[in-house]
């Protein structure tokens, strides 16, 4: 057993080794940006972590301002979570293509994290939600430079990616934009008020209705799988705007999401996709939104592996 810091208001985390991993953020309340701590300070920490092996675990995370709970993930889901996009109330992971180096293992070992708030920081954080995930982010950072010695750094790399920008006929919310004054509320607050038809449910669909960036909205279009790059918003636009957004997804396979499960499951056993009724996010970014993906080369920052090890023992 090992102190990971003095900090206050901190929370108890037991680590396993495990299976299969699988990125799924539920109940993550959204965030603003991310401050730095201030130089004469420590980093916030977790106040204890346990390490033991264990071989059979069920895939999951969970987030919310009492606790953070993964079951099944590796160093490499820690490091995207714990580095993922700063400049967004949005919880999304850092994208695989920006990590570069590090051994095979980050991926392959997987551990247990159970991580509980302590009673005042889980209420402040009831209170404010929108300092849960930089709070946790700089945890899970510090976890991983006392337990796996994690040293990284950050370049600056151009790589395949989409830029945001204007389309066909213009952008067509430029008249939604937040009024002064008014601020945002988080976008999974019980208390909400969404503005115009709020969005239903559909098998398959996806379905944004609420007040963003455009900064944002490209984190956003960064981390869903039917973009699979980085993507950089170029429209120029630094307001805050109503934006409705309906789109079908890319259908894939069952087996394909349990390849590592099953020996016999994978792209060659698959069955066909299902075919597509409703636009795809490209299309739904155009006609509904007045945007468009171009494709090209954009500069965007990488994290570099520059040390890590297997996490210490107990």
């Amino acid at each position: 057993m090992s102190r990971l810091g003095e900090i206050p208001r901190l929370v108890r985390m037991s680590i396993a080794a495990a299976g299969f991993v699988a990125i799924s953020l539920v109940s993550a309340p959204q965030i603003h940006a991310q401050s730095p701590p201030a130089a004469d300070s420590a980093p916030p920490a977790f106040e204890v972590a346990t390490i033991k092996p264990i071989h059979d675990c069920h895939i999951a995370t969970k987030v919310s301002w009492n606790r953070f709970v993964g079951t099944c993930k590796s160093a490499s889901f820690l490091i995207n979570i714990a580095y993922g996009p700063a400049d967004s109330r949005f919880t999304f992971p850092r994208l695989e293509e920006q990590v570069q180096g590090g051994p095979g293992w980050m991926k392959s070992k997987m551990y247990d994290i159970d991580a509980k708030v302590d009673d005042v920081t889980a209420d402040r954080l009831r209170h404010h939600p929108e300092e849960l995930a930089p709070q946790m982010r700089l945890m899970l950072q510090s976890l991983l430079a006392d337990r796996f010695k994690l040293k990284v750094s950050h370049v600056n790399k151009e790589v395949s990616a989409f830029a945001l920008v204007a389309g066909k006929g213009g952008m067509k919310f430029l008249n939604e934009k937040l009024p002064p004054g008014e601020s945002i509320t988080p976008v999974n607050a019980q208390a909400m008020v969404i503005k115009g038809q709020p969005c239903e449910p559909k098998a398959g669909w996806a379905c944004m209705s609420h007040y963003t960036s455009l900064d944002e909205l490209a984190i956003m279009l960064s981390g869903l799988p039917d973009v699979n790059r980085p993507v950089v918003n170029q429209t120029g636009l630094t307001d805050t705007y109503y934006l409705r957004l309906e789109y079908e997804h890319i259908h894939r396979a069952p087996a394909m999401f349990n390849s590592a499960e099953s020996q016999d499951a994978g792209p060659a056993n698959a069955p066909p996709p299902l075919a597509m009724t409703g636009p795809s996010v490209f299309e739904a970014l155009q006609k509904q939104l007045g945007l468009t993906l171009k494709a090209g080369k954009e500069s965007v920052d990488v994290l570099v592996i520059d040390h890590i090890e297997p996490p210490t023992e107990n």
